[in-house]
């Protein structure tokens, strides 16, 4: 099953990672891998243990991705993919919700 959310405003993968950390969950060994972004053509990427966060150009972009059934979530131009199936995935929608409903 996949998430999504819509926003009116873009959020980077950045605010996501922080959201998650503010929140208290787990965010193991976060890293940025944005040179894979080349050939999936995201605009950033960071990986840790635990899930990835991609950012894609646009909502629009995003989406058509998300619709190929890639990640778990969708928040705007932000789809996550879990890496770590224990985790509660409402959770890390729950923070990045806080994020983009500011």
């Amino acid at each position: 099953m996949i998430f999504v959310i819509f926003v009116s405003h873009l959020n980077s993968a950045d605010d996501i990672l922080k959201a998650f950390q503010d929140a208290g969950l787990s965010t193991t060994e976060p890293r940025d891998n944005s040179h894979n972004c080349v050939k999936l053509e995201c605009t950033k990427l960071i990986t840790t243990e635990d899930f990835s966060i991609y950012e894609w150009p646009s909502v629009e972009k995003a989406q058509e991705v998300s619709a190929k059934k890639f990640g778990d979530a969708q928040v705007g131009s932000i789809i996550i993919r879990m890496n770590n199936e224990e985790l509660d995935i409402q959770k890390y929608i729950d923070a990045m919700n806080k994020v983009v409903n500011k």
